[in-house]
């Protein structure tokens, strides 16, 4: 906004300069010049603003900074039931049916629960689903 006032000043500003040097004509051109600063000034202000976060991504990921990372795994949204609160047991359960062949079951199945079979480093673990 601060861009549209200062386009809006500078507007007047011509148009009165260039009226008292050139009468009418002056006006008219004068006019012509405010048009088009009140079109170009907010237009380069949000150019700006674009590239400033541009230049932001780029030094994060120069910096070797991940620009986005999970916090957690995504929730478990049930076909059948309604939202629900976030359970980390069934949003890994939904990760593993993911996982499983490139996430080709994650198309046709519908995950219902999972269940380790046995303790270690890789457990055997059971997963149901609805086919």
């Amino acid at each position: 906004m601060c861009s549209l006032n200062e386009a809006k000043q500078f507007q007047l500003c011509i148009r009165y300069q260039s009226a008292q040097q050139d009468g009418v004509e002056g006006f008219f051109r004068g006019l012509g010049r405010g048009i088009m600063g009140l079109i170009t000034k907010p237009t380069l202000g949000v150019v700006d603003a674009v590239a400033m976060a541009c230049d932001g991504i780029r030094r994060a990921v120069d910096l070797g900074h991940d620009v986005i990372a999970r916090s957690r795994v995504p929730r478990y949204v049930s076909p059948y039931l309604a939202l629900r609160p976030y359970n980390g047991h069934e949003a890994a359960g939904m990760a593993l049916l993911e996982s499983l062949v490139h996430g080709r079951y994650m198309q046709t199945d519908c995950y219902f629960a999972h269940a380790p079979l046995s303790d270690g480093d890789r457990p055997d673990i059971i997963l149901i689903s609805d086919k």
